[in-house]
């Protein structure tokens, strides 16, 4: 293989090749990614912060409520004046006397 065979050769050897990109190329490239990936992992979160605040605001409401209608009902009773009871009857009240079957024996 004679000199000129080598040179043009390898000047398309050169001319084929490509130059490999600078560190600062990859630097760029890891920079972009991070930044795209803290983009998603902050929206995931946002997401999920307000999927468990919506949670809790919907079960708070529920036992909100709830205890009101249990206040409003506990407040309608009234110590048994619904039944058409005083609290005075309901505290001094005695068990009825028996009346079932035999209460007549041995009267005249």
């Amino acid at each position: 293989m004679t000199n000129e065979e080598h040179d043009s050769l390898l000047d398309r050897y050169r001319a084929c090749a490509e130059e490999v990109p600078s560190s600062h190329l990859d630097q760029t490239i890891l920079a972009a990614a991070h930044r795209q990936s803290a983009v998603h992992r902050f929206a995931r979160r946002t997401r999920n912060a307000v999927f468990i605040a919506a949670f809790a605001a919907i079960a708070v409401s529920l036992t909100w409520r709830s205890h009101q209608l249990n206040t409003a009902q506990s407040r309608a009773a009234d110590y048994g004046k619904s039944e058409g009871a005083t609290r005075y009857y309901l505290l001094n009240v005695t068990a009825p006397q028996y009346a079932g079957p035999g209460i007549a024996e041995g009267a005249p």
